[in-house]
């Protein structure tokens, strides 16, 4: 969406663009011939494949994998199904039990997953 009222501005929803790492080229040349380029990357929404599941292996697979102490979560049916307690547990550090509390940055994947629809 382009508004030129104040000048330009370009909002992506990243939605719209899908899962993953994006580029957006960006070349704007002015009428006294002067040529301004760049590229802005940004995260599209995060996906269970490329982003939560990564996560599940790393932090919760010991307790909640095969073998584990807890009950068995990883899947991304059986994330869906108890993403109000996985969130509650990792915003408040109750989880990854015996871990550091995940960084603010895999808190917000896990609450962007949920956000955008649980995307593969």
């Amino acid at each position: 969406e382009v508004d030129s009222i104040e000048g330009w501005s370009l909002n992506l929803d990243p939605n719209d663009v899908g899962p993953g790492e994006h580029l957006l080229s960006i070349e704007i040349t002015y009428t006294d011939g002067v040529k301004l380029e760049d590229t802005v990357s940004f995260l599209g929404p995060p996906s269970w494949a490329s982003d939560i599941k990564p996560i599940s292996e790393t932090y919760c697979i010991a307790c909640h994998g095969d073998g584990g102490s807890a009950h068995r979560m990883v899947s991304r049916d059986a994330w869906m199904a108890e993403i109000t307690w996985i969130v509650d547990d990792i915003e408040t550090g109750r989880m990854p039990y015996g871990l550091p509390r995940l960084s603010d940055e895999l808190v917000d994947l896990v609450i962007g997953w949920q956000e955008s629809g649980f995307l593969e």
